[in-house]
């Protein structure tokens, strides 16, 4: 049986060198970049930019290692574009601020916004059969996702597959959160998403990755290393094991895992570089399994639902003293549950947890970390 090689690489700085060598070492070890003029010459480079921010943040992906991508494949003769849709902000101020519109300009690429929109459908899909997609990401001949390695305060893990719901344009994310609020629903929306834009190639930044509260409101974790594959769902295989997860239980692997179109498990994958025992970072601070999660899929009157939904699931609750009532969180929130309210000092945000859907949108994005999320029950 011939198995999908990720290629694990070393990288202990942001310095252009030494990524340059390590994202080119990475897609030697998987075949090399000419392996992939077989799919064209229009490459789409896919960056994750949550919101604008410095990269010192680890928020988004660092513009080393997206400058190395531009380079390997324009030194290969492609003609190379860049896109990119954060959830909220706009995405030239978002690439400003993260420092990739710059390397754009520097290498003569167009960063597309992702404006333009198409309908397409998606004849394989399990639950989404249509998707309104950036037309320069549906046009490119072929897309390369570049995340960033992170916790998900909702997928619990975010990678190379969940990087591809940025192909979605703006506010239309909020509405798949809303209209598939179930975590595994959600799963299936990405992974469906993912076959449908199949990526020929992922390059991971983890030389400094997020742990904790992310995807936006951990903290910084070196952990030193470029992850490559040409198969996105077993990248995102070795990343949750790197963060120290059973893979069993995270939706959208066990999700892809169950699809003809990656990977089916373990034994198909094949690490070369380094061993993973070796570079896996001790203590990663990981997003808490739900262990009881698909209890939220069960049929159950409204009322025990709503209940059932309190009792277990995490919710979102908003810091008086970090909140800057930027109303962020507002404008966002696909269920309309949030509001501003004030007391004697200041206004602060207040949510009706009868409509929260625990998305936990309103904490992807609030640029203060006023947003815990956590449960409120006595057991």
């Amino acid at each position: 049986m011939k198995r999908v090689k990720v290629a694990l690489v070393r990288c202990n700085s942001y310095e252009s060198d030494e990524v340059y060598k390590a994202v080119k070492t990475s897609i030697s070890l998987i075949g090399g970049v000419k392996q992939f003029k077989k799919y064209g010459e229009r490459v789409l480079l896919k960056p994750n930019i949550l919101r604008g921010a410095n990269p010192s943040q680890a928020i988004t992906t660092h513009p080393s290692v997206f400058e190395a991508a531009i380079s390997v494949f324009k030194e290969a003769g492609f003609e190379v574009m860049a896109g990119e849709s954060p959830g909220f902000e706009g995405t030239i101020s978002a690439a400003k601020k993260s420092g990739l519109l710059d390397i754009a300009k520097r290498h003569g690429i167009i960063f597309d916004d992702f404006k333009e929109v198409m309908e397409v459908s998606n004849p394989y899909g399990e639950i989404v059969k249509r998707f309104t997609l950036a037309k320069a990401a549906v046009e490119a001949d072929f897309i390369v996702s570049i995340p960033k390695f992170k916790t998900h305060s909702l997928m619990y893990y975010t990678g190379a597959v969940k990087n591809l719901f940025g192909c979605l344009p703006g506010i239309r994310k909020a509405k798949f959160h809303f209209k598939f609020p179930e975590r595994f629903n959600f799963a299936s929306m990405l992974v469906d998403l993912c076959v449908l834009l199949n990526p020929r190639l992922s390059i991971m930044d983890a030389i400094i990755a997020m742990e904790g509260k992310g995807p936006s409101s951990g903290n910084p974790r070196k952990v030193g290393l470029i992850i490559a594959s040409t198969d996105p769902v077993a990248l995102d295989y070795v990343g949750v094991s790197l963060m120290g997860y059973d893979y069993r239980k995270i939706p959208f692997i066990m999700e892809a895992f169950g699809r003809k179109d990656f990977v089916n498990g373990p034994d198909e994958i094949e690490i070369v570089g380094e061993k993973l025992e070796t570079v896996k970072p001790k203590d990663f601070k990981k997003i808490k399994i739900i262990s009881n999660d698909r209890i939220s899929n069960g049929k159950f009157p409204l009322w025990l639902k709503d209940f059932v939904q309190n009792i277990f699931f995490p919710k979102p609750f908003f810091m008086k003293n970090l909140c800057t009532g930027c109303g962020k969180c507002i404008e966002i929130c696909p269920a309309s549950a949030l509001d501003f309210s004030r007391d004697k000092h200041h206004h602060y945000i207040e949510a009706d947890y009868k409509k929260c859907i625990r998305c936990y949108c309103c904490d992807e994005i609030c640029p203060s970390k006023a947003v815990k999320i956590k449960r409120f029950l006595f057991l």
